[in-house]
């Protein structure tokens, strides 16, 4: 949906009842972060995305016919029933793709989850390794070039650990491999 100072709602649909959906409250919020993110830019337009799971975890499908009935034009992956993606199956990945489509919808990223660990963490580098092409794949492959990923979780250092940027420099290169942006939450 776009959004701008000029128009009094987000879409031409009001958001009219929050009551009874299992996320209204965080949706309810993410419209409000939309407005005053809106005001901020004076006018500019805003492309609104909602992570699915944030309107239904375990229904994909009812998720993107809420966002779609909201207005909105996008969405973000970040997990699907099975789990965190892109761990599921590549067939509950092409389903999902399918249903995105079919909803009219775009997919605005897609949040791995990866590095919520302290960088000393043994899975660091297996989550960069395995999980980071993966997750490029199937970006590309549901229409978006934007991975996130978090920055590890901060320990008792002073300092950043050399090995935090080594391991984002491996995470870029092969996001630039795969022809992804990546973004850090």
């Amino acid at each position: 949906a776009l959004c701008s100072t000029h128009s009094s709602s987000c879409t031409d649909r009001p958001f009219t009842s929050w009551a009874g959906h299992p996320r209204g409250r965080s949706v309810l919020a993410i419209y409000i972060r939309s407005r005053t993110c809106t005001r901020a830019l004076e006018g500019m337009p805003v492309r609104v995305a909602v992570f699915t799971d944030e309107i239904n975890r375990q229904d994909p499908a009812s998720a993107l016919e809420v966002a779609s009935d909201w207005g909105v034009e996008a969405v973000e992956i970040r997990t699907v029933p099975s789990g965190r993606f892109p761990r599921a199956s590549d067939e509950e990945l092409r389903e999902l793709g399918r249903q995105i489509e079919g909803a009219g919808l775009a997919v605005s990223g897609v949040s791995p989850g990866l590095l919520k660990t302290p960088v000393t963490a043994p899975q660091a580098r297996e989550q960069i390794e395995t999980l980071m092409p993966r997750a490029c794949e199937w970006a590309r492959r549901l229409g978006t070039a934007m991975v996130s990923c978090f920055a590890f979780r901060r320990g008792q250092e002073s300092s950043t650990p050399t090995q935090v940027r080594d391991y984002l420099a491996r995470m870029l290169q092969i996001a630039l491999e795969h022809d992804c942006g990546l973004t850090l939450e």
